[in-house]
C-alpha cells in the first residue's frame, strides 16, 4: 500500500516520497478509507488541536495525494469595505437580498459584511454554501455553517431543514442555482431573511436568467449589493434598495438605465459605485488620478473581472 511517489501537502508545504497512505488511514476511518479506493477521491473537515481543516485525499494509480487545508475564520474590519454606513445597512436586511459578483474577492466581501452583523447583532444566522470558506467566532450571532457540496438534492435537503428551524438570517451560497429553489427562496423571505450570493455580474444579468420567475423574486427582493475589485484587492460595492421605479427598470433589462437612476436619487440609502470609489479615496486606498480612470469606466472593471476569472480557470 506504500506508495513511491505520494505527495502529501499542507498548504504550500510538500513532503514527498512519504508513506502517506499511512498518514491518511489516521485522519480519514475505514469506511472513509473504503471510499477513497473505490472512488478514488474523499473529502472531509477535521478538527486538529482546537483548528477546522480540510482534508483532501486522492488516489492516482497506485499513488496517493494528501491536501491539508487551514479554514480562516473572519477577522477583516469592516472598513476594507467601501460602506458609507455599514450600521444602517444590516439593520435594513430583511427579506430578500441579492449579493452579486463573478471576482475573487466577493466571498472576502461577504464574510466580513456577515462578521460585523455578528459584532453587532443578536442572531440566529445559517450559511449554506458549497465548499466552507470562512468560519466565525460566536460574538452576538449564532452561526451555523452547512455544505451542500455542490449536489443540488443535498442543497434543498439542508435548506428544508433550516426552513423548519429558527434562523433570522440565511445566506445560501453558490455560482447558480436551479429556478426551483430560488423561487421556494422567494416565497419564503416574505418572512424569512435570506442572502443569495450568486455568481451573476448584475443584476440584470440575474434577472435574465430567473425571468420566468421574476414576480416571485420581485415581490420580495429589498435589497441588491454588487461587488466589484480594484486589482483583485480593493472592494467596491453598490448598494440598492428597491423601489418600484428599479424594479420597472430591471424588468426593462437596461443596465445603463438602472445605474444613471441610482445616481440620480437624492437622500437614499442607494450607494452607488461612484461612492465606493470616493471612499477608497479618503481612505488613502487609491489616488485621485486612479479615481478618475475607474469613475470614467467602470464597464472596464467589469471587464478586467471576466478576463481575471478565466485566468483562474
Amino acid at each position: 500500500m506504500k506508495s513511491p511517489r505520494a505527495t502529501a501537502a499542507i498548504g504550500k508545504t510538500s513532503l514527498k516520497n512519504g508513506d502517506v497512505f499511512n498518514f491518511i488511514t489516521q485522519l480519514f476511518n475505514p469506511n472513509e478509507i473504503k471510499h477513497l479506493q473505490i472512488q478514488g477521491n474523499i473529502n472531509k473537515i477535521k478538527t486538529i488541536n482546537n483548528e477546522k481543516y480540510y482534508l483532501n485525499a486522492q488516489k492516482i494509480l497506485d499513488n496517493y495525494v494528501l491536501v491539508i487545508k487551514k479554514i480562516p475564520y473572519a477577522t477583516n474590519d469592516i472598513s476594507i469595505l467601501p460602506i458609507v454606513n455599514p450600521e444602517k445597512l444590516i439593520s435594513k436586511i430583511s427579506n430578500l437580498v441579492l449579493f452579486l459578483g463573478v471576482n475573487n474577492l466577493k466571498n472576502t466581501a461577504l464574510s466580513t459584511l456577515v462578521n460585523y452583523i455578528n459584532q453587532k447583532q443578536i442572531k440566529r444566522i445559517a450559511i449554506i454554501e458549497e465548499k466552507i470558506n470562512y468560519l466565525y467566532k460566536e460574538l452576538q450571532s449564532i452561526i451555523d455553517i452547512f455544505e451542500h457540496k455542490g449536489n443540488e438534492d443535498n442543497l434543498i435537503d439542508t435548506l428544508k431543514k433550516v426552513l423548519n428551524d429558527e434562523y433570522d438570517i440565511i445566506i445560501l451560497s453558490s455560482n447558480s442555482l436551479d429556478k426551483k429553489i430560488v423561487k421556494m427562496v422567494a416565497n419564503y423571505s416574505s418572512y424569512k431573511t435570506f442572502i443569495l450570493n450568486l455568481g451573476h455580474d448584475n443584476i440584470v444579468s440575474f434577472y435574465k436568467e430567473y425571468k420566468d420567475i421574476s414576480e416571485d423574486i420581485l415581490k420580495s427582493l429589498n435589497i441588491y449589493i454588487t461587488h466589484k475589485s480594484i486589482r483583485n484587492e480593493l472592494h467596491l460595492l453598490e448598494i440598492v434598495f428597491i423601489d418600484n421605479k428599479i424594479k420597472g427598470l430591471i424588468k426593462s433589462e437596461d443596465h445603463k438605465a438602472i445605474r444613471e437612476y441610482i445616481i440620480s436619487i437624492e437622500e437614499s440609502d442607494t450607494q452607488t459605485f461612484n461612492e465606493s470609489i470616493a471612499y477608497l479615496v479618503k481612505t488613502g486606498k487609491i489616488t485621485k488620478e486612479e479615481a478618475i480612470k475607474y469613475l470614467s469606466n467602470l464597464d472596464e472593471i467589469e471587464k478586467s473581472v471576466k478576463q481575471e476569472q478565466q485566468i483562474e480557470l
